[in-house]
């Protein structure tokens, strides 16, 4: 036998099993680790997959994390769903998410945002914690400057063939993938705040919103950092909640101020903030969605 036809007989084997390995897979009600995560990132999961993101994956083929456009940045699928919105002070209210989406597992750090503004400096807190660490999360950016990276994110993508799309969580998808499909109103762990309160170092960051990205547990749905450590812009005005149920709402037509969600030492889901669109401040960064319109 010569060695193209080994090479190829070797070939159409990885292939056949590869296939037998997904048939059995469906057949047992588990998914492996390359039809969770696609060609895109193939680690193993950070955290406990929710039913409900397993069964996105198997009805839509979606790979329940996808790598970003920037090294290091990765997307956790958020599947669709119902949840009560708010709290006594502001309004309690049912918004639905129709459709799935991406959300970035971290806070966008300092040298993700560096890919699109080199020069960018992150300020200063003090207390010797340097906010120009790769890891640390991007700070000083007004709500245009996260949008513009946005922006350079979707046209590097649409530049290599993907059909991508960055923006800003509205602030319903910011609330709903914080919360991550638990009922508290305080936190996503119920009253505990999702961080090791015993680590004095950690928690003093996070209180100057610089932590390390990636520091404390993920929520249900694999994502971190949304219960504190850096304000995060969203898309919407801030305004009033409108009354009744809401699916997929975009706040306000008009404003003077965006919303602002997380931050600080410990931030309970429902609390929000605003700042003007121009402000820049120290811990005041950004999280993305992805929208993938790939065929699946």
């Amino acid at each position: 036998m010569s060695m193209r036809t080994q090479s190829a007989l070797d070939r159409l084997y990885v292939i056949l099993a590869l296939a037998w390995l997904s048939l059995a897979a469906t057949a047992l009600g588990r998914l492996s680790t390359q039809d969770v995560f696609g060609a895109d990132d193939r680690s193993e999961p950070w955290w406990p997959v929710s039913p409900e993101q397993r069964d996105v994956v198997k009805r839509s083929g979606r790979p329940l994390v996808v790598a970003g456009d920037v090294a290091g940045m990765r997307f956790v699928l958020v599947p669709p769903g119902t949840f009560t919105m708010g709290s006594q002070k502001d309004g309690l209210h049912r918004v639905t998410i129709k459709h799935e989406f991406y959300m970035s597992e971290t806070e966008v750090s300092v040298a993700q945002y560096r890919a699109f503004k080199p020069a960018h400096e992150n300020g200063h807190v003090g207390f010797g914690i340097s906010l120009s660490d790769d890891h640390r999360p991007v700070g000083k950016v007004s709500w245009r400057d996260a949008t513009a990276f946005a922006d350079f994110l979707s046209q590097r993508a649409k530049a290599a063939g993907k059909r991508r799309v960055y923006r800003l969580p509205t602030e319903a998808e910011w609330e709903y993938a914080c919360r991550a499909g638990t009922t508290g109103t305080t936190y996503w762990e119920g009253g505990t705040p999702p961080f090791d309160v015993e680590d004095t170092a950690l928690a003093r960051q996070r209180l100057l919103r610089c932590a390390p990205v990636e520091s404390g547990r993920p929520n249900p749905w694999g994502i971190r950092g949304m219960g504190g450590n850096a304000l995060e812009w969203c898309s919407d005005w801030f305004g009033l909640y409108k009354p009744g149920e809401l699916t997929d709402p975009l706040g306000p037509k008009s404003g003077t101020e965006r919303v602002v969600r997380g931050g600080g030492l410990a931030c309970e889901s429902h609390l929000r903030l605003s700042r003007a669109p121009e402000a820049r401040e120290v811990g005041l960064g950004i999280r993305l969605i992805l929208i993938e319109s790939r065929p699946w």
